[in-house]
């Protein structure tokens, strides 16, 4: 059986190619392939191959301190 579980050991070209494709929590992927971190009043909480999972906005009237958000709960300040 075929597996790319960490750590990879990179001698896999197919392992490569899923590696493009991972954005960890707490980032997305952008228009040029890289990963970027959330913004502020969003958050991305799971990891793997997300790169095209966009992040989630936090409920209306609450946002992030900072950016790169990897948990619901971090959208904890509340917007007057």
């Amino acid at each position: 059986m075929f597996s790319c579980a960490k750590p990879l050991s990179f001698s896999s070209s197919f392992c490569q190619s899923l590696l493009s494709d991972y954005c960890p929590m707490g980032q997305q992927g952008d228009a040029e392939g890289s990963c970027t971190e959330c913004p502020r009043g969003t958050y991305k909480d799971n990891e793997g191959l997300t790169r095209f999972e966009v992040c989630q906005s936090c409920d209306p009237g609450r946002t992030t301190e900072t950016i790169g958000s990897t948990s619901e709960q971090d959208c904890s300040i509340r917007m007057y």
